[in-house]
C-alpha cells in the first residue's frame, strides 16, 4: 500500500513542499493531522537547536525516487538470510525497500490476543487508534517526523493485552538492496501498545546492503502500559551513501519500565531523535548507546527524556568512536517539571577520537523546575591513553593491537548487553573489523 507516491525527479525539499491536504482515505485525520504539524513547524535549518549540526541542506537537496516492485529477488533473499535471527526464537516482519516482504517474515507462535497487523489496516480497523497518533502530533518537535505521518508507505501495527507476555522477540528487519536507477526513498511507521503487565522484546533492525545513495525516515511510536516492561534495541548499520532519519517515541504510565539499547554504524548522515515522557508515577528508563564513524560518516543522537511525573528514574550512557572525519553528536536534555518531585536521573556521554580531523559534540543539559529531585551528567572527550598504550605496549601487544584492545574494550561495555547471538555475533564481527580500519 502507499499512503503518498513520489516523483523520481524531486528532491527531499521538493517532495516536502508539495505535500497537500489528502484526499479521502480511511485514516484521513492523521494525515491531515501530520500536515498541520509539519507547516507549522516548518523546515529544519542550523538555528535551530535540534539541527544546530546536522547538515540539513544535504539532507533536504537528496534526489529521492519511489520505485517499489513488492518482490524480493533470489539474489536479494540471499543477501538478506545471513541477517534473519534464529527463525525458532523470533518472530520477524521484513521490509524490503520501503515495502513488506512476506517471503522474508515468519509469525508463528503469537499468544491469544496479540495483534501483529499492518499499520494501515489498523488504523482502518480502529478509529481511537487513529485519534491517539494524531493527538500526539499536536506535540511533535521534529518535522519531518511530523511529516512521516503524511508520506509513510507502510508499517506496522502490534498491540500486547493485559499480563501477557511475548514468547518470542519481535524482529523488524528494515533492510536497502537499493535495486533501483534512482536514491530510494523510504518513509515507514511503527505503532506498538502495551496495555498494563505486558511484556515485549523488539529488535529494530536498519539494514543497508547497497552503497547506493538512499534516504530512510522512520517513526516508531511506543505506549508502554501499567507495569508493564519493554525491551528494545535499535540496530542500524547503513551504506556508505545513506541518509537515515529515525524518531522513537515512548510514553511510559504507573510503573512501567524501558529498557533501550542502539546501535549505529555506516551512513554519511544519520540522526536519532529519542523521546521518553514518563505519563505515570514509578516509571523507568534505562537508555545504552554507542555509534561508530570513519571517513565522512556523521551521526547525531537527540534525546529528550521527560519528567513530568514524582518518582521516575531515568539512566543514559551513549558511547561514540570517530575516525577519519567522522562527526558525532549527543545532545540529551533532561526535563523535570514542577510535579516531578523525587525524580533521579544521570546522563554520561563518552566520545573517543582516533584522527585529529573527527569531531564530537556532547551537550547533557538539565532543566529542572522541580526541587526535590536528583539529577547529575558527565560528558568526556578524548583520545587514547598513552599510559594504557605503553602498559600494553610493555606487555609485548604492538601498537597496532594495544590500541586495537582499548578500542574494543571502550565500545564493549554496550554491545555485551545485547541478549540475542546472532545479532551480538554480527556486530561484534561488524566492530572488529572496523575497528581494525580505524586503529591503523
Amino acid at each position: 500500500m502507499s499512503a503518498h507516491q513520489l516523483d523520481d525527479s524531486k528532491t527531499y525539499r521538493d517532495l516536502l513542499s508539495a505535500l497537500k491536504p489528502p484526499p479521502q482515505t480511511s485514516w484521513q485525520s492523521l494525515q491531515q493531522a501530520s500536515l498541520a504539524r509539519f507547516q507549522a513547524l516548518g523546515f529544519p535549518t542550523r538555528h535551530h537547536e535540534g539541527w544546530k549540526y546536522v547538515p540539513v541542506e544535504r539532507i533536504l537537496n537528496t534526489a529521492c525516487a519511489e520505485k517499489l516492485s513488492g518482490v524480493v529477488s533470489d539474489k536479494g533473499q540471499a543477501l538478506l538470510k545471513p541477517y534473519f535471527l534464529e527463525k525458532t526464537n523470533f518472530e520477524r516482519i521484513a521490509f524490503v525497500d520501503g515495502m513488506l516482504d512476506q517471503s522474508s517474515s515468519v509469525i508463528k507462535h503469537l499468544p491469544a490476543g496479540v495483534r501483529l497487523i499492518s499499520l494501515a489496516a489498523a488504523l482502518e480497523e480502529q478509529k481511537d487508534l487513529q485519534e491517539r497518533l494524531a493527538a500526539r502530533l499536536t506535540e511533535e518537535p521534529n518535522a519531518l517526523a511530523a511529516a512521516n505521518g503524511f508520506q509513510f508507505q507502510d508499517g506496522v501495527y502490534l498491540f500486547v493485552p493485559k499480563h501477557q507476555k511475548l514468547t518470542l522477540p519481535i524482529h523488524l528487519l528494515i533492510a536497502q538492496l537499493g535495486h533501483h536507477g534512482n536514491a530510494l526513498s523510504q518513509h515507514l511507521r511503527f505503532a506498538v501498545e502495551l496495555a498494563d503487565d505486558a511484556q515485549a522484546e523488539i529488535v529494530c533492525d536498519h539494514l543497508g546492503m547497497t552503497e547506493q545513495s538512499y534516504l530512510s525516515n522512520t517513526v516508531f511510536e511506543f505506549t508502554v502500559g501499567r507495569h508493564a516492561r519493554l525491551k528494545c534495541f535499535n540496530i542500524e548499520r547503513h551504506g556508505r551513501a545513506a541518509i537515515h532519519l529515525n524518531a522513537m517515541r515512548f510514553f511510559l504510565k504507573e510503573d512501567a519500565r524501558l529498557d533501550l539499547l542502539s546501535y549505529s554504524h555506516g551512513g554519511i548522515t544519520t540522526r536519532n531523535d529519542l523521546h521518553v515522557t514518563f505519563e505515570g508515577p514509578n516509571a523507568s528508563c534505562y537508555l545504552k548507546g554507542l555509534a561508530v564513524m570513519n571517513d565522512d560518516s556523521q551521526t547525531f543522537q537527540h534525546v529528550h527524556v521527560k519528567h513530568q511525573v514524582p518518582n521516575c528514574t531515568s539512566r543514559q550512557v551513549f558511547k561514540n568512536i570517530a575516525a577519519g572525519r567522522g562527526v558525532t553528536e549527543v545532545n540529551s536534555l533532561v526535563h523535570m517539571v514542577r510535579d516531578a518531585q523525587k525524580s533521579d536521573s544521570h546522563q554520561l556521554i563518552r566520545n573517543l577520537l582516533l584522527s585529529p580531523a573527527a569531531h564530537a559534540y556532547a551537550r547533557p543539559q538539565l532543566k529542572i523546575y522541580a526541587d526535590d529531585v536528583k539529577a547529575a551528567h558527565g560528558a568526556a572527550t578524548g583520545q587514547l591513553g598513552r599510559e594504557e598504550l605503553f602498559y600494553l605496549k610493555s606487555r609485548g601487544l604492538s601498537e597496532k593491537m594495544a590500541r586495537f584492545v582499548l578500542t574494543y574494550g571502550f565500545a564493549e561495555e554496550i554491545v555485551e548487553d545485547i541478549p540475542f547471538p546472532t545479532i551480538r555475533s554480527q556486530i561484534e564481527t561488524d566492530m572488529k573489523n572496523e575497528i581494525e580500519k580505524l586503529v591503523t
